[in-house]
């Protein structure tokens, strides 16, 4: 799926490696300082302001525009649970387009170079595996310098899929937020992913998720 994405694009870069295993497909990305979800903790009362929601959610719609028109891939996937994870409530099953994988861009570049600079002194986790270092997933960049830049972008495609008529019928989406052709089992297409988008800004332009369902 990253391969595809890369590749309908040409200014979308990429590389290709040889290992042990065979050959694979890297994305140049660029570097991403943290979930939306971490960010938003920095807002006053953790709350997004109604201009940023707006102007993040119309950030995502071109993002999913491009996917969807260009690339023919739908975000929301099948969700499927280990038998051992059955106990998991559903509103904590979430597969599809949400605050922890959305991530947003460093504001200046001198976070990345104070980062950087720090780890003389703090090196960051990591693991040597055949020769290679593996570093643990880093989030914490501390304060923000400013608030420019910070545009969000859309990540996790593990359950995505490349959409072919007819449209899909199996279910997706966690049960309290799904859209009605998924619950009426008509089939469901690209609009899931919009769906996701709209539930994603109720539920931050109300502030809270209770009885959520009921309103929509």
């Amino acid at each position: 799926m990253s391969r595809h994405l890369a590749k309908t694009n040409p200014s979308h870069k990429g590389f290709e490696v040889t290992g042990p295993n065979g050959i694979h497909s890297c994305l140049v990305l660029e570097p991403m300082r943290e979930s939306l979800e971490l960010f938003r903790r920095r807002l006053k009362q953790s709350k997004f302001m109604l201009e940023l929601l707006k102007a993040y959610l119309k950030a995502l719609l071109q993002g999913l525009d491009y996917m969807h028109s260009e690339c023919h891939i739908i975000h929301t996937g099948e969700v499927k649970l280990h038998p051992t994870s059955m106990n998991i409530k559903a509103h904590q099953i979430m597969a599809d387009l949400n605050l922890n994988n959305i991530l947003v861009a460093f504001e200046d570049s001198s976070v990345i170079e104070r980062f950087v600079r720090a780890q003389a002194e703090h090196p960051m986790p990591r693991k040597i595996v055949d020769g290679r270092s593996i570093y643990q997933s880093q989030d914490g960049f501390g304060p923000l310098v400013s608030h420019g830049g910070l545009i969000p972008k859309m990540l996790d495609f593990g359950l995505a899929q490349q959409a072919s008529p007819p449209p899909q019928i199996f279910p997706i989406q966690s049960d309290p937020y799904r859209a009605r052709e998924v619950v009426l089992g008509t089939g469901w297409t690209y609009s899931a992913d919009i769906w996701n988008i709209g539930v994603l800004g109720c539920l931050h332009l109300h502030h809270t998720s209770d009885n959520l369902p009921n309103t929509i």
